[in-house]
């Protein structure tokens, strides 16, 4: 099983990306921008489900290096 970084896991296509992956057995990252604010109710149903949670805003690049890190 592999270990996966998803962007934009807080709905649409990464949330759908999130859960097939998490049933195939992977293990999941998944980035969120402001998961304490905004998308926090988003992180927990995420966080509950195991998953990692970042904050990386990929338009930031620094953003996206401290998300990777």
């Amino acid at each position: 099983m592999a270990n996966i970084l998803i962007t934009g896991a807080n709905g649409g296509f990464g949330q759908l990306t999130v859960d097939t992956l998490l049933k195939a057995g992977h293990t999941i990252v998944a980035s969120i921008r402001d998961p304490d604010g905004r998308n926090k109710g988003n992180a927990e149903y995420l966080k509950a489900k195991g998953v990692e949670v970042v904050s990386i805003d990929v338009t930031d690049e620094e953003s996206v290096n401290q998300g990777v890190e």
